[in-house]
């Protein structure tokens, strides 16, 4: 159902009291002063949006610590930690669009600029082949730095596809092999940062992997279905 834009906004604005806004599917731009201020509620905790609307809040809400941008380009990443960096302790990005003379950040970026950060669900496009996006997060960039320890909470890393796709047993098999060794080699490189990773590549049950006790290069893939772990789990961290 479409919902006019005028009557979603005087609805906004008139329940000041609201913990979570969704606006994900709102086409609503900064420059027309009629949208301004429309999300000030200190009570605002969880939002989505998918357009430029958060820049035209001032201030943004002190309150709001899980933000969800279902589509941006990779340009788009600093202006979330310009307005939020400080304060998010979820963050969950969609599919990202590359463009020119833009390069990805590295794993040391995000937990530099999100101080607070807990979770950091990236989603990425559908490819036929086993592959992860490296268009927002270049995840072994900067890795010799990875050493340096920044006093902070680790990081719960979820990776999926935003469209499930059913594939062959030899496909599966294929995906959590690849997967499986991208996961060790950033929670091996990443270790003082990263918790444990979290992935979905079809429509199995989500995964959730981890290093044993040993640590380090060492460390043995530990391996289970999260159940815990569904479409909205950022919300609730």
């Amino acid at each position: 159902m479409r919902v006019n834009q005028k009557d979603l906004l005087a609805f906004v604005v008139a329940h000041d009291r609201l913990r979570e806004i969704d606006m994900r599917y709102s086409y609503i731009f900064p420059d027309d002063s009629q949208h301004a201020q429309v999300i000030p509620h200190p009570s605002l905790q969880i939002l989505t949006c998918r357009t430029p609307l958060l820049s035209s809040q001032t201030p943004v809400p002190t309150n709001l610590t899980h933000f969800y941008r279902p589509y941006l380009l990779s340009r788009q990443l600093p202006g979330i930690v310009a307005l939020l960096g400080p304060q998010l302790v979820s963050l969950r990005v969609g599919e990202c669009f590359p463009i020119e003379r833009s390069s990805p950040w590295s794993l040391l970026d995000v937990v530099t600029n999100f101080p607070r950060l807990r979770f950091f669900h990236v989603e990425m496009f559908h490819t036929s082949l086993p592959s992860l996006g490296t268009t927002l997060v270049d995840w072994f960039r900067d890795r010799q730095a990875s050493r340096v320890l920044i006093a902070r909470p680790k990081i719960v890393l979820a990776w999926t596809n935003k469209q499930q796709f059913l594939r062959t047993e030899k496909q599966e098999i294929e995906w959590d092999q690849y997967v499986d060794k991208f996961a060790v080699r950033v929670l091996t490189e990443w270790d003082n940062y990263i918790e444990r990773i979290i992935y979905r590549h079809s429509a199995r049950p989500y995964i959730s992997v981890t290093l044993d006790a040993a640590g380090g290069m060492g460390g043995q893939l530990v391996k289970a279905e999260d159940t815990d772990m569904r479409d909205d789990y950022w919300k609730h961290v």
